[in-house]
């Protein structure tokens, strides 16, 4: 499966953010320089995933981004959402067969992983590298 840089550099962004989850508030200029996104394009994707109620801004010298909602009550199919809109997995007029709408549900349950599992599975293989 293939998804847009969109989706992508939004995720990083998230994972950043539920990283210092009720720790910090990030600005626009960290995530730019530690996930290399550019600034503008960062800007748009970030106002998609606070109108989609995932991020909160704030204003201010020490104004940035925080995650509206735990870490483990994010998933990625609610950042894909936020950036692409709804998902079309199906789009015809005729109904699934079982074995379809079996892998239809199948693609919509490892599309739910939350950051907080991200985050926990991308540091078990940090971990072993660093070993």
């Amino acid at each position: 499966m293939h998804f847009s840089a969109s989706v992508i550099y939004a995720l990083r962004a998230m994972l950043l953010l539920a990283r210092v989850y009720k720790l910090e508030i990030v600005s626009v200029k960290v995530i730019t320089e530690r996930e290399k996104i550019p600034s503008k394009f960062l800007e748009q994707l970030l106002r998609k995933l606070r109108s989609a109620g995932l991020v909160e801004s704030h204003r201010g010298k020490d104004g940035g981004y925080t995650l509206a909602l735990s870490p483990a009550s994010i998933n990625f199919l609610d950042i894909y959402q936020a950036i692409e809109g709804p998902l079309v997995i199906y789009d015809h007029q005729d109904e699934l067969s079982w074995i379809g709408q079996k892998a239809t549900d199948a693609l919509i349950t490892s599309l739910s992983i939350s950051l907080e599992t991200i985050l926990y599975q991308s540091d078990q293989v940090q971990r072993s590298y660093s070993i």
